[in-house]
């Protein structure tokens, strides 16, 4: 056996060349893509962080409106129950376009009286009492000193707060000849498209015969 047929050949095995089309990225298409990459995602976190600052400012305003209505519900049932269970005595002591101040019984036994009042400054509708120092009848005696006024809803935008109406409908500052209030309170609010949010009731003053 001859020493070309005692070893075996060995086979050349080449690389196939490269067509167009299988061809690597080069250094300018990767920075190019990361580029594009990064501004996809630069404008998708703006998207994002817009939506959630959207989100967070809707709740934040819903629970201005509902803060605001609670008060305002809270307003109207205090007004509702004004009386001074005094025969021939106005429930309401004071009233104008913004302030008002009346009686209202607390509703427990024996029964102390309370003196409230509401008034706008600043764009900001305030709230004040003071509770009767004896109980069960009037003559109702109060602390002396002016009670303090907490704000109840703030960022109101109208100036009239107050309507009041004789029984004819006409309008009057006397509180004695105030049969009805119209209440309004409206205030800036980001929920809708108008930019405010407003509440509104009709109260009927009730009067004890004399």
């Amino acid at each position: 056996m001859t020493a070309e047929l005692a070893t075996p050949r060995r086979r050349c095995l080449r690389r196939p060349a490269r067509t167009g089309n299988e061809r690597g990225f080069t250094l300018i298409e990767v920075m190019v893509t990361l580029a594009i990459f990064s501004v996809v995602i630069a404008l998708t976190m703006t998207q994002l962080t817009t939506s959630m600052q959207r989100t967070a400012d809707i709740d934040r305003a819903n629970f201005a409106a509902g803060e605001a209505r609670i008060a305002f519900d809270a307003l109207i049932a205090e007004l509702r129950q004004s009386s001074s269970l005094a025969p021939g005595t106005a429930a309401i002591t004071t009233i104008s376009a913004q302030e008002i101040t009346f009686f209202s019984p607390d509703g427990a036994t024996p029964t102390r009286m309370r003196r409230i009042s509401y008034r706008l400054r600043n764009g900001v509708l305030e709230r004040a009492a003071v509770t009767s120092t004896n109980a069960g009848a009037a003559p109702w005696v109060f602390p002396t000193g002016a009670a303090e006024f907490a704000p109840r809803i703030p960022d109101v935008i109208n100036t009239t707060i107050f309507d009041p109406r004789t029984g004819t409908g006409a309008w009057t500052a006397n509180g004695a000849a105030v049969r009805q209030v119209r209440v309004k309170v409206a205030f800036a609010s980001a929920i809708t498209a108008a930019g405010q949010t407003s509440f509104e009731e009709r109260v009927t003053v009730r009067v004890v015969p004399a």
